[in-house]
């Protein structure tokens, strides 16, 4: 048989010299993560060797590299098995096993790639918790455009053949990055994006047999409808999925999705009875969240929630005690982003409002309106509304004060943060 080329695993090589040094990892650190000599490593990155599959798996995992390098290697696997020819002088039996041998590879190449291992699943499972907690404090846009990337890739994934634990855990990971997508489209306005993806995340919720997730798909889908002024249905959507066996605070947040919607109509009696279920559920919460981040409903979160309720329904004072709760919440502990955080205080601006203390309501709502334009999400803009429309009427017409802010409230509007959204995921499921 005629030699392999002197330098058959060039992709792999390079990969992980460049993702070793953009890591700042010495040949000596990753052969004693892998239990193997730094001449090991020099070798694998000059070309001259490659790994066994399993310490590929384990390198692409310790180099944090999504994958990509073990790719890379399984490429380069197949070509050397391509450049071992028979010379002519070989047996017909020597040609036929060669042939089968390379039969072999490449189905061992194919069932490896369309087949997802547990570093891998577990590598997609962080990264959209990531984003989540993400979601918190950055601008919508690029988590958006990485929530998409990485949804891609998980959908290109679920293509394959798995193990059915293994297409369960991708199902659950794809639900997540799909409801994440709606909540954002969702933030930025697109709600007709945020609709689609919000039912590619239950689909992929169901097939995951993942009560949790299914539980906050169903918060994303009741957020889509509340803003789309679908407000009984946002409240059933939610209802529904409270039956949800969850651990977290997930049942605290449908709760008070479904007194946010029944505020919205006018509905103090079930707008009360949501709220007091919120809180009997933050008493009965045992477990920790799952996702955390944007998919978590901690005290703060549903003071802000309480706040906005009761003003909803008129109790300006019972807005103005909810929002200093939330705020004692947002001071002792972090983990609040800032869409909950200016929410509260346009609440807390309105109520003052309604009380006539104007000086205060225009305190409360600075910050909110000195937020960057990224961060005017379509969301704080429609919460704005109601003010703009109060500080229009006569009473306050002549009033510098109430003028200054419609002007600033009208700049806010204008600067929203609507930017273009990945396309929703068509494909089937």
């Amino acid at each position: 048989m005629t030699t392999p080329p002197s330098t058959p695993s060039a992709r792999f090589a390079a990969r992980l010299k460049t993702l070793r040094i953009s890591r700042r990892r010495t040949q000596a650190e990753i052969g004693h993560h892998l239990h193997v000599t730094p001449d090991a490593v020099r070798k694998w990155e000059s070309g001259r060797s490659l790994p066994d599959p399993d310490t590929a798996r384990a390198l692409d995992a310790y180099l944090n590299a999504s994958g990509d390098l073990y790719s890379d290697y399984l490429a380069d696997m197949r070509d050397r098995a391509v450049n071992r020819t028979v010379t002519g002088h070989a047996l017909s039996a020597t040609n036929v096993l060669a042939d089968s041998a390379q039969a072999v590879v490449e189905f061992g190449t194919w069932a490896e790639i369309t087949n997802t291992g547990e570093v891998a699943i577990t590598t997609l499972h962080t990264r959209v918790r990531e984003l989540i907690r993400r979601a918190l404090t950055e601008p919508p846009s690029p988590v958006a455009t990485a929530a998409a990337e990485l949804n891609g890739h998980v959908f290109a994934l679920l293509r394959g053949h798995h193990a059915p634990a293994h297409a369960r855990s991708l199902y659950a990971t794809a639900s997540m990055s799909c409801a994440l997508l709606a909540w954002l489209a969702g933030d930025l306005g697109a709600l007709d994006l945020a609709s689609v993806h919000g039912a590619g995340a239950r689909s992929c919720a169901a097939f995951a047999e993942d009560p949790e997730a299914a539980a906050w798909v169903a918060a994303v889908e009741s957020k889509t409808l509340f803003w789309e002024g679908r407000f009984e249905k946002s409240a059933q959507t939610a209802a529904r999925a409270a039956a949800l066996p969850t651990p977290g605070t997930v049942a605290v947040m449908l709760a008070c999705q479904q007194a946010d919607a029944y505020a919205k109509l006018g509905d103090a009696e079930r707008t009360r009875t949501a709220l007091n279920d919120a809180e009997r559920a933050a008493d009965q919460i045992r477990e920790p969240d799952s996702y955390s981040g944007l998919f978590s409903c901690p005290p703060g979160r549903a003071a802000n929630y309480a706040a906005s309720c009761r003003l909803n329904i008129g109790d300006a004072q019972g807005s103005i005690a909810a929002a200093e709760t939330a705020f004692a919440a947002f001071a002792a502990e972090d983990g609040y982003g800032f869409g909950t955080i200016a929410q509260t205080q346009i609440s807390q601006a309105y109520a003052f409002g309604a009380v006539g203390q104007w000086d205060a309501a225009t305190a409360a709502i600075r910050p909110v309106l000195d937020l960057p334009p990224e961060w005017h999400l379509e969301t704080l803009v429609a919460r704005l509304a109601p003010m703009n429309a109060t500080l229009g009427q006569p009473a306050l017409r002549t009033s510098r004060t109430a003028v200054a802010l419609r002007e600033e409230i009208a700049a806010f509007r204008e600067t929203a943060a609507r930017k273009a959204l990945p396309a929703a995921p068509t494909e089937d499921r």
